[in-house]
């Protein structure tokens, strides 16, 4: 079993909001965070569950790149 560290609190990661949550960007990771939107109650704010996907792990997966590619034309469709 791989021994993660705790990557998220040794980086800052790049964050991009969107209106069903929140993706993360760990690019000294290759890790790639998706979350449900953050939440606050009385005892401040708190992150949405979060799932995290092992960039490093899956390089020249060709089934991964394409799938990621069909994504940013769907994003491209939407913008025009």
């Amino acid at each position: 079993m791989r021994d993660y560290d705790k990557f998220y609190e040794k980086e800052q990661p790049e964050i991009v909001i969107v209106k069903s949550g929140e993706l993360r960007l760990f690019r000294n990771s290759q890790r790639l965070g998706v979350s449900k939107p953050s939440w606050s109650n009385s005892e401040g704010v708190h992150m949405g569950k979060t799932v995290t996907i092992d960039l490093a792990a899956n390089k020249g997966n060709q089934e991964m790149i394409e799938f990621f590619e069909h994504v940013i034309e769907l994003l491209r469709e939407r913008s025009k």
